[in-house]
């Protein structure tokens, strides 16, 4: 089974994405995309494609050259998906289609 199949994967990365979901929802709207708010708003509801966001996820180079998905650590999931992360390309930013400057 590809890493992208399993449930186990996908719970671990709806977890954090959760997480930062409720982040982008704290912040200021002023401050923020408004396509955020809307993917954040769809990951709360359950309704944004985790198959999708673990394929994005598994895209991270660190991650890639784990060899299971037992090696893939939450820290590293937890770190690729921070929509504040400016020392890697901001999966989560890609996800909900805002552009990156």
């Amino acid at each position: 089974m590809h890493v992208a199949e399993s449930s186990t994967m996908q719970n671990r990365v709806k977890y954090y994405l959760q997480k930062w979901s409720v982040f982008v929802r704290g912040k200021s709207i002023s401050s923020t995309p408004g396509e955020l708010f809307v993917y954040a708003d769809s990951v709360l509801l359950g309704t944004a494609p985790v198959k999708q966001a673990v394929i994005a996820v598994l895209t991270n180079a660190t991650i890639s050259a784990r060899a299971s998905e037992d090696a893939i650590l939450d820290s590293d999931i937890d770190f690729v998906l921070n929509p504040d992360n400016s020392e890697t390309p901001p999966v989560y930013h890609a996800l909900s289609s805002v552009p990156v400057a």
